[in-house]
């Protein structure tokens, strides 16, 4: 096995994002919920060392959270058919 192919690389899965005033951030307190702009049941994207690279779908596999690969995103940030 090559080196390359034994490197580590950051895998992230983005829930989503929501735009709050400062005072709602200062607001903020334990049980407070956030708004997301997505819906629940769309895609997240996953990036792959900064990059987005695929959609997947969120879950669970054995009590844990995790994700599972829709389809990936092309360079140009299209999603591949």
């Amino acid at each position: 096995m090559s080196r390359t192919q034994n490197s580590i690389v950051e895998v992230k899965a983005k829930l989503g994002d929501s735009r709050i005033t400062i005072q709602e951030l200062l607001n903020l307190d334990v049980g407070d919920v956030i708004k997301l702009r997505e819906h629940v049941g769309d895609p997240i994207v996953i990036d792959v060392g900064g990059y987005p690279k695929f959609l997947a779908q969120p879950g669970k596999r054995h009590r844990q959270m995790a994700v599972q690969i829709i389809k990936p995103i092309s360079e140009k940030g299209d999603i591949d058919e």
